[in-house]
This record gives structure tokens, sequence and C-alpha cells, in this order.
């Protein structure tokens, strides 16, 4: 079945984006069927969905934000900096079941959760607990916050660099990922990865 109740014979849920004039009994029961990718669009640029490929227990979410400058001329709030400790008092906390359900998420299409495959959010603990997780910008710093404390993988997409068609689906054998500035690759074999019209460009490990 798609997001939008009609017959997809592809096997993948096309999951049509929530604009803001979704009432809300509207917006829970669309909710409801997983998995279900609720998109907040830009509304100056048009809606968009994104495509997710059938997995049992992958609970996808997303949501656009817009900066009013480019991210290097915004001032980090020290409330934030503060947030990237392991003892903040944040109103979230991660726990072991939630770790090990990630872990299980990520399996499910062969990919293996461990090593430097591990998911990003258990990065970020080790990170912090060895003191070498810095602040980079307002928006990375909010995804890396709420990955921290909520024990979930955050990705960020520049949607000024990704372009549509997005999809989520397994990586491929012959799929890479250059994950930092000096142009590292890791295989995305089994990997959970949002696809753009020109390859992955997001995934809950790098």
């Amino acid at each position: 079945m798609s997001g939008n109740g009609q017959q997809n014979p592809t096997g993948v849920n096309q999951v049509q984006p929530c604009g803001p004039t979704d009432s809300v009994p509207e917006l829970q029961g669309r909710l409801a069927s997983a998995p279900v990718l609720p998109i907040f669009p830009d509304m100056t640029t048009g809606e968009f969905s994104i495509q997710v490929d059938h997995h049992p227990i992958l609970r996808p979410a997303a949501f656009t934000s817009r900066f009013p400058r480019p991210l290097g001329e915004l001032p980090i709030p020290l409330w934030l900096v503060d947030l990237l400790e392991l003892d903040a008092d944040a109103p979230i906390n991660r726990d072991e079941a939630l770790r090990l359900a990630v872990r299980d998420m990520l399996r499910y299409w062969g990919h293996k959760p461990a090593g430097r495959g591990k998911p990003a959010s258990e990065y970020l603990v080790r990170a912090v607990g060895e003191g070498v997780l810095e602040s980079i910008n307002a928006a990375v710093d909010v995804c890396n916050v709420v990955s921290l404390h909520s024990g979930f993988p955050i990705a960020l997409v520049d949607l000024d660099l990704a372009r549509p068609p997005f999809r989520v689906r397994p990586g491929t054998p012959e799929e890479s990922y250059v994950f930092n500035a000096s142009g590292q690759e890791m295989a995305l074999k089994g990997l959970i990865c949002l696809h753009d019209s020109a390859g992955p460009c997001a995934n809950p490990v790098k």
C-alpha cells in the first residue's frame, strides 16, 4: 500500500508530504500507517515526497528548516553547546533498549552495526566521552544534541545540494559514501540510506 492508501505495485511506500493545512485528525491518521515519513515542505519551493522501501521496524521521520543566513554566519547559543555533554540536563534520555532496537533496525537489510558501522548516535556518545566532539554550526549541533540524548541516529541533508526524487532504500554492493572532508568512503551494502537523484546522500551511520 502507498502512503495515500492507493495500491502501489512497486512495493515502495510513496509518502506524501504533510502541509500546514492538514487538520490534526488527518495528520494523525496519516501517521498511523508505518513506515511513514512526514515532510513539512518549504512552501516557497513546492511540496515533495520521499519513497520508503518496505522495512518492518523502520520508523523514519523528517523535517525541513530554513535559516536566515549561511550557517557559518549564525552564532551558536551557549545553551546549545552546553547540551553537547553526556551529563547535560536534557529533556530526553537514551537507554539500552533503544540502542539495541536501533541496531536491530540496521541489521534488517544486512548491515552490520559494529565498529565503523555502528549507529551515529553511538558514535556521538563515544566522541563526547573522549572529548573529541566539537561544536560545528547551529544545524549540526541541534541534530547532534538530539541524537546524543535520545539515542536516535539523525542525518542532516542540505536541500540546496540534494535533488529529488528522494527514496529510502538499502545500499547496494556497488554503492559507497564519502563521509568526511578527507574523502574517506564507507561501503553501503545493506545500509538504510536516503538517496536523491544522484545517489546515496545520507544514512544513520555516517
